[in-house]
């Protein structure tokens, strides 16, 4: 489907179902996805949901968290979770509500729920859930609007990151609402609108598409016809040994997003850290725009670290591996809303 537009890419394979993508069969309730035990406890004490924030189109829930205290003009960082998650769970995992009370920001945690996808994933190959103004991105664009009305967060400083389908949806959300987000950092998903349908999840997801950056930059571009102002910087993490994401999935971001940024898909800083390697692209103005951590070893996870050392945290367990790079604190200093 190479070069296709997104409106006739959703259509050829609308009807299609990819068990890959799906999870399996929709449940009848709105159950989340069961929590490990570690999660009982301060977690769920700090983490508040909110009833009503507007017309929910793609069925979600809001979840929360705002340190005490938070003065006006703070970050927001969205966070959505992998398949099989509850935000009680990723939150345990990336500790991303530990940050924000030692970093000054707010949190806002997405909530995929059963009835709408059978193993709690955010439906990323859906073009109904990822254009703008529809399904679920447009329920998550309507929290950060919550957000920025009930709390004063600053408008400049809006950030995202996901896991796996998660990952994807953030994506696709930077791609959707441009204006809306600084930067994202995707840990083990793909490129915006890499689906949008289920046929093309299972391929997406697999790693067999090799597109041309112009092609991939242009399904960014046709996220919002028209925009004119800057894109959101992207960050990305995936592990050399993911196979439910490929990594070719990495390969085929920095594509698109250093087209979408302008600038050519060589790394203008090569680093190895503590097993990673670490690059950065940069545009004309020697802006960093793109960035990635490979772990060559790790699996379908996000990275984490766990000690007691300023850029220590996140806990092991299903889809968190300890690879001495604490993902979500690196992410955020690259955001730079960590010193």
């Amino acid at each position: 489907m190479k070069g296709l537009g997104l409106a006739l890419r959703a259509a050829l394979g609308g009807l299609v179902l990819s068990t890959l993508a799906c999870g399996g069969v929709v449940e009848d309730d709105d159950a989340l996805p069961p929590d490990d035990v570690e999660h009982i406890g301060t977690t769920r004490q700090a983490i508040t949901s909110v009833s009503y924030f507007g017309s929910n189109p793609g069925n979600l829930g809001m979840y929360m968290h705002v340190p005490a205290g938070l003065p006006a003009g703070r970050p927001l960082v969205v966070v959505l979770h992998g398949c099989g998650q509850s935000i009680y769970t990723f939150d345990a995992r990336s500790e991303w509500t530990t940050l924000a009370n030692r970093y000054s920001f707010a949190v806002l945690l997405p909530q995929q729920y059963t009835i709408n996808n059978g193993s709690a994933c955010f439906n990323w190959f859906y073009s109904t859930d990822t254009y703008r103004g529809w399904g679920e991105a447009a329920s998550i664009k309507q929290m950060i609007d919550k957000m920025k009305a009930d709390y004063a967060v600053d408008s400049s400083r809006v950030f995202i990151t996901g896991l796996s389908a998660g990952g994807y949806m953030a994506s696709a959300m930077m791609a959707s609402y441009p204006e809306v987000f600084k930067a994202g950092a995707v840990m083990a998903g793909g490129p915006s609108y890499c689906a949008v349908n289920a046929y093309e999840s299972g391929y997406c997801m697999g790693g067999y598409y090799s597109f041309s950056p112009q092609t991939w930059g242009n399904w960014v571009r046709d996220g919002y016809p028209g925009y004119t102002g800057p894109y959101p910087k992207m960050v990305l993490f995936h592990g050399g040994y993911d196979t439910t994401v490929y990594p070719q999935n990495l390969t085929e971001t920095v594509k698109q997003w250093t087209n979408v940024h302008n600038t050519d898909q060589t790394a203008d800083f090569t680093e190895t850290f503590r097993g990673a390697t670490h690059k950065i692209y940069k545009n004309s103005a020697g802006t960093n725009v793109v960035e990635t951590w490979y772990m060559p070893t790790m699996g379908h996870a996000i990275s984490v670290d766990p000690g007691t050392a300023t850029d220590q945290g996140g806990t092991t367990g299903t889809a968190s591996q300890d690879y001495n790079v604490y993902s979500s604190y690196y992410a955020a200093k690259s955001w730079g809303i960590v010193p």
